[in-house]
């Protein structure tokens, strides 16, 4: 009995020192991380929004990802597209699988996103947002 004491007792200290938040807000916030080191976000959002202007207002699959926003160890997306979204159009940059789907969502500098019970966003800068599905 005092084994099984000390295993709760050791894996409660090692979740509260490797934070105690859901999986899902800790892989967004390693890929933010990862995202703000190898990806200039004034040349992200450049690019969207010509891949915006681009799409005129309609739902567009982009066959075309630039290079440097596969420059980290996620590779490329595994896929991307403008999304019109009522009047507030957005680039949606999706990476993932079975396991679940993570990414960046970049519009205009006005573009926000706000989590719900699906996704969680993490704003980058004004406009860019990280984002995970939540399962």
């Amino acid at each position: 009995m005092s084994y099984l004491v000390a295993y709760c007792l050791l894996l409660a200290s090692v979740l509260c020192t490797t934070g105690c938040k859901p999986g899902y807000q800790r892989d967004t916030a390693a890929f933010l991380a990862e995202m703000q080191q190898n990806v200039p976000p004034v040349q992200l959002q450049q690019w969207a929004q010509q891949e915006i202007a681009t799409a005129n207002g309609q739902l567009v699959v982009i066959s075309n990802v630039p290079a440097f926003v596969g420059s980290t160890s996620h590779c490329m997306p595994t896929y991307a597209r403008v999304i019109p979204n009522n009047g507030s159009p957005y680039v949606h940059l999706v990476w993932g699988g079975g396991f679940g789907y993570w990414g960046l969502k970049a519009g205009a500098p006005t573009f926000t996103a706000t989590s719900g019970p699906n996704d969680y966003y993490v704003n980058w800068v004004s406009g860019i947002y990280a984002w995970h599905e939540i399962q």
